[in-house]
This record gives structure tokens, C-alpha cells and sequence, in this order.
């Protein structure tokens, strides 16, 4: 079959049409609604009954196909119209008709319940993570609708929350006296608590308050706030007493999980049955590094070097 022939047998579509159709497709297809999200193609069947909505750009029809894993019904037994049906759809339906707002930038208006008439239609499902289709509608469009879908925002590929970001872990520790501090040496013991040391998880400029379990060297989320601070202890007067805290390095996260943290989410420091290096501060400020040891049911760091002055 020639080109030309070919040509002839396929539908046409107005250019203007396809247009609006393309930027339609563009607004609805992937955007979130709620915990679901939409999929949008053009339909391929007729719809029999719909509810009509009144914007500003034109009217919109929404023909229910499943409302919440099951088939909805806008008629009564006697085959007429029933209210009544079609606002319990339209409860059922509402994170989808929603989320069809916010891709339009309009206000659906309902104005009634008849046979789907308008000619452009596409075919709208709500699905869950898994695929599974929780609703699903045809929206019909009027050739004149006057639509201007406001600008999507970029979708990121998906592979971006593979990537992986490192962490520290920030604890407390004790308060010394300053010329005890000053006069730390490589061979020293501080120490700092005991099987659990209380602290913050910080990466990418937050932090997470948190516990470290040493004996696992894993990290747990907690509730509340974090227990540690860059900022000197304005309780105590830094001529006499200094307040030391610990760095741990070495951690790491991919994006995704960062985003899912909770408390009780847990995060392996990834050097267990190692020796865990460790910095010792003071307002953020580094002033020896050493290894963290065991000490009975207790835990300290041994020093191995001086790395600044106290301040």
C-alpha cells in the first residue's frame, strides 16, 4: 500500500485539536494524586453516562469507570439520573478530580448528569505504587475548550534516589575541665558513655536526632530534637570547663532513603568489626581524633593525634 493511500485511510485530526490534546495529555499523564498517581491516554471507547462540570475554559465531563476498585452508578433502578449516586462517586473520586484541578488550574463545578457527549476524551486512571488501579475515568473536553494547563514542573528520573550521599554521626560528650582538654595526648582515654551514645545524624546541612549502638555500629532515629550543638554551652564559663562532642565518618544513604527517615528508621555506619575513627570538637572546631574503644559495659576514645588548639 502507497504512502498516499495510507495516508487516506487513517483518521484526521485538526491540528488545533491535536494541540490542545497533546497539552492535556502533558498536564494530567504522571501528575500525583494524593498517595496515587495519574496515567492518561487517549480514549479508545465511547462513554454512555457522565457528570458535567462548568469552568471557565469550557465544560468538562467525567464518566466514572471505577471508583475505588469498584463500578460506580450515576442512575437509579429506574434508569434515570440520581443525585444522590453521583455525589457518592464524586466522594469516591475526589483525590483524582483533585488532582485534575491542579493540572488544569480550574475549579470543577458540578452542573449536572447526562449521556457523555463531548468529542475529546481521554482515558484517566489513579493508580497505587504497585500498579494496581484504585480509579478510572474519561474526561470529555469540548473542540473549543480554552484550557492553558499552568507549567509542570520537571520530573526527575527516578535513578536520581539510587544515588548516595555520606553521613556523620555528631554525639555528645562530656565536659571537661579546659586544662585537661588542653593537655590531651596520643595514648589518652576519654570517656564519653555508655552502650549507647545519644547524638544527631547530619548530612546534606540537617540533621536527625539520634542513637548510635557502637557494639553494631548502626544508628537509629529518634523523636524530639537533637542533643548536640555546634554552639558553645552558654552554661558554662569556657575559662574553666569546655564541653566535648564526637564525629563519626564514614557513613553513607542513597537519596531515596534519606527522604524516607522516620524514627526508628536505623542506618548502618558500614564499619562494623573495624576500628571507628573518631574526631573530638569543641563548637565545631576539631581539636584531637582517636579511635573509639571499649571500656568494660562503657565505651571512650582512645586519642591518636591533636589536631588544633582549644579556642
Amino acid at each position: 500500500m502507497s504512502h498516499a493511500a495510507l495516508a487516506m485511510r487513517l483518521p484526521r485530526i485538526e491540528p488545533r485539536l491535536a494541540a490542545l490534546q497533546t497539552r492535556l495529555l502533558a498536564a494530567i499523564d504522571g501528575a500525583p494524586a494524593g498517595s496515587l498517581a495519574l496515567h492518561a491516554r487517549l480514549a479508545d471507547a465511547d462513554a454512555a453516562a457522565a457528570i458535567r462540570f462548568s469552568t471557565p475554559g469550557g465544560d468538562i465531563e467525567v464518566a466514572p469507570l471505577l471508583v475505588e476498585g469498584g463500578v460506580p452508578m450515576l442512575h437509579g433502578d429506574d434508569g434515570k439520573p440520581d443525585a444522590v449516586s453521583a455525589l457518592a462517586t464524586l466522594a469516591g473520586l475526589e483525590p483524582l478530580i483533585a488532582a485534575v484541578e491542579r493540572c488544569l488550574g480550574v475549579a470543577l463545578r458540578p452542573s449536572g448528569i447526562g449521556r457523555a457527549e463531548l468529542p475529546l476524551r481521554l482515558h484517566v486512571e489513579a493508580r497505587d505504587a504497585t500498579g494496581v488501579i484504585h480509579h478510572a475515568v474519561v474526561l470529555g473536553f469540548d473542540e473549543s475548550a480554552g484550557f492553558s494547563p499552568p507549567p509542570q514542573p520537571a520530573r526527575f528520573d527516578a535513578s536520581i534516589g539510587r544515588l548516595v550521599t555520606g553521613f556523620s554521626f555528631l554525639g555528645a560528650g562530656p565536659t571537661l575541665a579546659r586544662h585537661r582538654i588542653e593537655a590531651l595526648a596520643v595514648g589518652d582515654l576519654v570517656l564519653i558513655g555508655g552502650r549507647e551514645l545519644a547524638g544527631a545524624v547530619e548530612t546534606a546541612g540537617q540533621r536527625w536526632p539520634a542513637r548510635l549502638a557502637p557494639a553494631t555500629a548502626t544508628i537509629t532515629i529518634n523523636q524530639g530534637t537533637p542533643r548536640v550543638s555546634d554552639a558553645p554551652d552558654a552554661n558554662l564559663d569556657p575559662d574553666l570547663r569546655l564541653a566535648l562532642s564526637l564525629r563519626i565518618d564514614g557513613g553513607s544513604v542513597s537519596l531515596a532513603d534519606l527522604a524516607r527517615l522516620t524514627p526508628g528508621s536505623v542506618l548502618p555506619l558500614g564499619i562494623a568489626g573495624a576500628a571507628m575513627p573518631v574526631t573530638l570538637e569543641i563548637g565545631g572546631a576539631a581539636v584531637a581524633t582517636g579511635e573509639l574503644v571499649a571500656v568494660g559495659e562503657a565505651y571512650g576514645v582512645l586519642i591518636t593525634g591533636r589536631t588544633g588548639t582549644v579556642g
